[in-house]
């Protein structure tokens, strides 16, 4: 969608959805050259979310943005607010964002070496993990107070998947915290029917309110 942009036909599919119905689409923008480069984003590719933005508004739909595709450096902090604040200050306002999703499926439980590097960002005192699960927290607990100080107002979450242990992780370290999500954004992957509905009665048994799980 990034790599080679088209407005026109990105505002046609918008108003497909909407005569059909839809009122907000869920937009993906990966951290990475060529789409939204890291940590600074090149002025083409900011122009072109700028302009997907006032399409949006024109249309009448809303955009639920999801930041940090394809990354996975989460000890550099500083240069994912700096990322963010550009990617952020593309738009002229905040009025049509239904939810700003700071990640993709993070992967809050996994004891998979983190190797990507810590920054001055990283929390005076708290240990630069070795783990990515353990990096992980740590980065969206900071971005998603960042996040809140550029959009005030803006409901702000994280996805995960991959089962249950995600999520466990990830409502354990946040839960009674001021980075605590807007919601919980879940993803199920169940293979029937029955899985699907027994998973989902987990999910919210840990979350604990079924309007916090989405």
């Amino acid at each position: 969608m990034w790599s080679s942009y088209d407005g026109q036909q990105y505002q046609s599919d918008m108003e497909l959805a909407k005569s059909s119905g839809f009122n907000t689409i869920r937009v993906i923008l990966a951290a990475k050259s060529g789409y939204f480069t890291f940590s600074r984003p090149a002025v083409d590719e900011l122009a072109n979310l700028t302009n997907f933005y006032n399409r949006s508004k024109s249309v009448g739909i809303r955009l639920h943005l999801v930041l940090f595709d394809h990354w996975s450096s989460y000890g550099l902090i500083n240069s994912s607010q700096a990322w963010t604040a550009a990617v952020l200050g593309a738009l002229p306002d905040s009025t049509n964002i239904a939810v700003v999703e700071i990640q993709n499926e993070t992967r809050y439980a996994s004891s998979d070496t983190y190797d990507h590097g810590f920054d001055l960002g990283w929390p005076a005192g708290m240990p630069q993990y070795a783990g990515v699960g353990r990096a992980a927290i740590v980065w969206a607990q900071q971005m998603t107070l960042y996040v809140r100080s550029l959009v005030p107002g803006v409901p702000v979450t994280s996805s995960c998947s991959h089962g249950l242990a995600d999520l466990i992780a990830y409502v354990a370290a946040v839960r009674t915290t001021p980075a605590a999500p807007d919601w919980y954004d879940w993803h199920c992957y169940a293979g029937s029917s029955y899985l699907a509905h027994s998973t989902l009665r987990a999910a919210i048994g840990i979350v604990g309110d079924p309007a916090m799980l989405n």
